[in-house]
């Protein structure tokens, strides 16, 4: 008994001392990259539509998708009129370049303004992404590696004066936690 206590109280003491010895900070190099590169060959990847002038990419250094629902015949800028609701189906593609499954969010900033409703949908229910007397919602849904999901957009318009709404279209992705390693 008395041995089995001695042995305790040294093995406490050795645990000290090496906590003791123990380092509090590190700094380890080691070689990292990323590359910045086109949206529509990113890890989430943006691409416009081929047959809707109202989803292009914007050329700069890195290309940037760009939605303007005002766009039409010839790129030239239209609008939508009072009372009216026009759709573009597939407007524009998300697709996930990682190696795990993500759950995709799109939303636009702000979530209410002016006096047309914006809606989004990635397969057969339309999410209103900016209202006009309440506040829009987030469109979800998730794709595995190397998936890609077509986006739709629908604008619906009340009565108003002659503006321009302008939006930041927010897409964010999450790995899955089911997917992560």
């Amino acid at each position: 008994m008395r041995k089995g206590l001695i042995l305790v109280v040294v093995l406490l003491c050795v645990a000290g001392l090496m906590a003791a010895m123990a380092y509090t900070t590190a700094t380890v190099n080691n070689d990292a990259s990323v590359k910045l590169t086109n949206t529509s060959q990113a890890l989430l990847s943006l691409s416009p539509s081929p047959i809707h002038n109202a989803s292009y990419l914007k050329k700069t250094t890195a290309h940037l998708l760009i939605i303007d629902l005002s766009k039409g015949y010839n790129n030239d800028t239209f609008g939508v009129q009072p009372f009216s609701v026009y759709t573009w189906e597939d407007l524009f593609k998300v697709k996930n370049n990682s190696e795990n499954t993500v759950k995709v969010s799109i939303e636009l900033d702000p979530k209410a303004q002016g006096r047309i409703k914006v809606s989004a949908k990635a397969d057969d229910k339309w999410v209103l992404l900016s209202g006009i007397h309440s506040n829009g919602s987030v469109l979800s849904f998730t794709l595995a590696p190397n998936a890609e999901q077509w986006v739709s957009m629908k604008t619906d318009s009340l009565n108003g004066h002659v503006t321009t709404l302008n939006y930041n279209l927010i897409v964010s992705a999450e790995a899955q936690s089911s997917t992560l390693n």
